[in-house]
């Protein structure tokens, strides 16, 4: 059985080595749904200002990401069952808000040059520090080396212009 859960969720007590359980990261993300990553590019295209507050570290995952890793790990599982258990999935690497926004503000810039958000002014309400610590158990053990964030975002931004035939 495979099972995702989000991060404030606790195990649940019937756990058992014919479980995998994937506990999904704070942003969940895809082009075609309404989501952090949409809403900031909905935000940068049609805004002269932005301030981004309540700065906190994030783990991304994308949508395809996600149903090629739990397949993957489902698999490896059902041939060793000594790899059930809960694991951690995210891509590889932590950002903050601030530093999510920016990338996604420079690449909207390197793919639309002549559009207006080349003059957007943003800034930061508090710099967070990210934590020293990033959980690569799931990599480990599934000997899979994840994409960064910045991979997915990118891809996602690309399919969201495409879809809203900006690009």
């Amino acid at each position: 059985m495979v099972s995702w859960l989000q991060p404030e969720e606790s195990i649940p007590p019937f756990i058992s080595c014919e479980h995998l359980l994937i506990r999904l990261p704070e942003v969940f993300y895809c082009s075609s749904t309404k989501n952090l990553i949409t809403d900031w590019i909905d935000k940068i295209l049609s805004r002269k200002r932005i301030t981004v507050s309540g700065n906190k570290p994030l783990r991304l995952i994308g949508r395809h990401l996600l149903v090629q890793m739990t397949v993957a790990a489902a698999l490896k599982c059902l041939a060793n069952p000594g790899f059930d258990g809960v694991y951690k999935l995210a891509a590889n690497g932590e950002t903050s808000l601030f530093e999510l926004v920016s990338f996604i503000h420079s690449t909207l810039a390197r793919l639309l040059p002549n559009h207006k958000l080349a003059k957007l002014s943003f800034a930061e309400e508090e710099p967070v520090p990210l934590s020293e610590e990033f959980d690569t158990s799931f990599m480990e053990n599934f000997n899979v080396i994840l994409p960064g964030w910045r991979t997915g975002v990118e891809e996602t931004i690309v399919a969201f212009l495409v879809h809203r035939k900006l690009f």
